[in-house]
């Protein structure tokens, strides 16, 4: 019988190497910094695959494009032949195990500690600028390419969730936003959420915190709950707080990556052809008597009630007589005259 206890013991025990077959991510820690990515309920594996492709894409776009501009500035304008072997070398980098390795140390998933929330660690030197023109991308061409991710915040510093530890990070994080004359009369918004934490600190204390440190910085600064110039997002998660700085905030829908795939350009268009179509409408149907008064009185300028207008007065002045039942008003078919 105690044979039996011990093997039913050893039964549910792990197996040597078992898990081995699947690497342990490293746990979110003081000092990171990255990406902070909300995702759907039971999709955070997908999520982080999809999350993955995005930074990585987006990396290859900005890098290729400041190696573009170095090439114009420093060298002739290149050939064809030129452009397929520079490809060429590309693509041959791309898929080789040290460009495998390459994208592999550019971002990095780590435990977050909540469900529905990934964070991945970048070595990006700044994840505020690299979300801004990610996210600005997305937005401008007006088609989704996620879906699963939901938000992406760029997280400058993550540090304790103690409100001493906040406050000094938060001083160097933010340095770099508020200080200087260039950065004079910036609004900014604190926003403050929790998961899966106990602290005692409430969120009115912390964004007083945060609030009195951007003011150290540059008094000047001012908060602006509408369309701030800087979005600060206090997270905090478990014992760690994630202090995360977006730019253009309410203008990228609170840096909400699903977009219509209607663009914004299509939507103004069609909606000024249907105000334009609906006041036209208006005028036409139910014109004030004024309106008829007005028309006549430029069209008709001597006294003998006679005046040359092209044929578009003509045609608003008839129109709307009409159906005003102005019979004063009659038009000449011989020539651009109109009589009274």
């Amino acid at each position: 019988m105690p044979a039996g206890r011990n093997a039913k013991r050893k039964y549910f025990q792990p197996k040597p190497g078992h898990d081995a077959k699947r690497s342990k991510r490293e746990d979110l820690a003081a000092g990171m910094k990255g990406f902070l990515i909300t995702c759907s309920q039971g999709n955070e594996t997908r999520s982080v695959v999809e999350a993955y492709d995005l930074l990585n894409q987006h990396f290859d776009s900005e890098t290729a494009k400041l190696e573009e501009a170095s090439d114009e500035k420093n060298s002739t304008q290149p050939t064809e032949d030129d452009a397929e072997k520079a490809m060429a070398e590309e693509l041959k980098k791309y898929n080789t195990s040290a460009g495998i390795e390459e994208r592999k140390a550019r971002f990095k998933a780590v435990e977050s500690g909540c469900n529905n929330l990934i964070f991945i660690s970048s070595a990006v030197e700044d994840p505020s600028q690299f979300a801004l023109s990610l996210l600005t991308e997305i937005h401008s061409n007006g088609k989704g390419r996620a879906r699963y991710v939901q938000r992406i915040l760029p997280v400058v510093a993550v540090c304790r969730a103690e409100l001493d530890a906040i406050k000094k990070t938060a001083e160097l994080a933010l340095a770099k936003f508020f200080s200087g004359p260039e950065n004079q009369d910036k609004t900014y918004l604190i926003l403050y959420k929790t998961r899966n934490t106990g602290i005692t600190t409430t969120r009115d204390d912390l964004i007083e915190a945060i609030g009195s440190v951007v003011k150290s910085i540059n008094p000047a600064c001012r908060a602006n709950l509408n369309d701030p110039d800087y979005a600060i997002s206090v997270d905090v998660i478990k014992c760690l707080c994630c202090i995360s700085v977006a730019r253009n905030y309410a203008k990228l829908r609170k840096y909400n990556i699903h977009v219509d795939e209607e663009s914004v350009q299509d939507k103004v268009s069609r909606v000024g052809v249907a105000k334009g179509s609906l006041e036209t409408d208006t005028k036409t149907a139910a014109a004030p008597s004024g309106v008829v008064k007005t028309a006549m009185e430029l069209a008709l300028e001597d006294s003998n009630g006679t005046a040359t207008v092209n044929t578009e007065t003509i045609g608003e002045i008839a129109s709307v007589a009409a159906v005003k039942g102005e019979s004063e008003v009659l038009r000449k078919t011989t020539g651009d005259v109109v009589t009274v």
